[in-house]
């Protein structure tokens, strides 16, 4: 099963305002501006509660006067204490004041998924990379891809896919972790054909990765193009096969109609196994009968009988001998079953036919009067007894020994 992780670095935290925030520096009053250069001294020296109780005294001397500075450091001290609720509130104060504020908006977006409010997340976050854009454009994929993140934890996957297609198409090598998560997106959605050509496009730059080959080989089958899934899957068996790689590589084979790779990848599947169940074994008996290698046929039909004695495995053998020409063998074989599940006598028609066509019809006849016992087949076995019959009639005696 392909593994998704939703990656984020971390909770990282806006730095304090850059140089384009310095118009909020010039709205703080004098006090204001002095309680934040002690904030900062107190930061650097993390002792976080001190400085966040000189703003909560600031607050509570000027409850009428807001700065946007003193939000944002207020938001970024109680995330640091871990209050995340509390830094949420002073971030949405803060963008309320300045909404074109980049690192309040980002600063928002991770304290809201620090309380696992993925949703709300995202908006800010979104908004964050908007302001970014013109500026800084790597800056704007990181927020992008974190918001795209944020709804993919929220499992809103129509909301998560423009952004990721952004960010996978606007670059012309897009980051491996960024396609991926697209990736999931239209798996998801249900979207394979553009899953499809995500896939290749990865391929091209990563062809070793056998968990793309894996998962192009899953769409192609999902989408009914099962040639084309042969291709992936043998490439996944030449570079780092498991075992169900190489049971779906014989479903393909077999779907395609090459039934001897099928059975030959399906042995290389059971290799080292100490037990071959009973499904497995009549598979591969049924893919070598229709690949005409009888005697691989045979072979997986015997072990399997010698494990798990049944009828039924006689029987299939004594098809396989059948539809091989191998007739008097067949005869020889069928003739030895006495009793099917279903108790049809079909074992007894089927060994008639082998007589008949090796020329013994005196055996033929026999097998034919067995059959005649049972009703599925007594009308069909009457019209062929009486046959023979008239043929063994119509016939010379063969000359004495005398």
């Amino acid at each position: 099963m392909f593994f998704w992780a939703v990656i984020f670095a971390g909770f990282l935290l806006a730095a304090s305002p850059s140089s384009a925030s310095d118009r909020y520096q010039q709205e703080l009053s004098y006090e204001a501006n002095q309680l934040l250069v002690g904030v900062q001294e107190l930061m650097q020296a993390e002792k976080y509660r001190e400085a966040l109780a000189g703003i909560d005294a600031f607050r509570e001397k000027n409850p009428r006067r807001s700065f946007v500075l003193v939000e944002f450091f207020s938001g970024n001290l109680n995330f640091f204490l871990d209050h995340f609720q509390p830094a949420a509130d002073a971030y949405r104060r803060t963008v309320k004041l300045a909404p074109d504020f980049l690192q309040a908006q980002e600063n928002l977006g991770m304290a809201l998924l620090a309380l696992e409010r993925y949703h709300e997340a995202a908006g800010p976050l979104v908004r964050a990379a908007a302001l970014a854009a013109k500026d800084a454009p790597d800056q704007r994929d990181r927020l992008l891809a974190y918001a795209g993140n944020a709804y993919l934890l929220a499992g809103e996957y129509r909301e998560a896919q423009p952004l990721f297609t952004q960010l996978v198409h606007d670059r012309q090598n897009p980051l491996e972790e960024h396609c991926l998560a697209l990736l999931r997106i239209y798996l998801e959605l249900n979207e394979l054909r553009p899953a499809e050509a995500l896939l290749v496009s990865l391929l091209d730059r990563f062809p070793r990765q056998v968990s793309y080959w894996r998962l192009l080989g899953q769409v192609r089958v999902t989408v009914e193009q099962p040639t084309a899934a042969l291709a992936a899957y043998k490439l996944v068996a030449l570079i780092d096969p498991e075992p169900r790689d190489l049971k779906t590589l014989a479903q393909l084979y077999q779907m395609v109609s090459l039934p001897l790779a099928a059975a030959k990848t399906l042995e290389r599947c059971l290799e080292g196994q100490e037990q071959v169940g009973d499904q497995e074994m009549e598979r591969l008996a049924a893919l070598y009968g229709e690949a005409g290698d009888i005697d691989r046929a045979l072979f997986w039909l015997e072990k399997k009988q010698a494990v798990s004695p049944a009828p039924e495995n006689q029987l299939r053998r004594g098809e396989i001998l059948y539809r091989a020409g191998r007739y008097r063998e067949g005869h020889d074989l069928l003739s030895t079953i006495d009793r099917l599940p279903n108790n049809d006598g079909y074992q007894f028609l089927l060994a008639g036919y082998c007589a008949w066509y090796a020329g013994d019809l005196a055996a033929a006849r026999d097998a034919f009067s067995r059959a005649q016992r049972y009703g599925a087949y007594r009308t069909r076995s009457t019209e062929l007894l009486k046959t023979v019959t008239m043929i063994l009639e119509q016939e010379p005696p063969s000359p004495s020994s005398s």
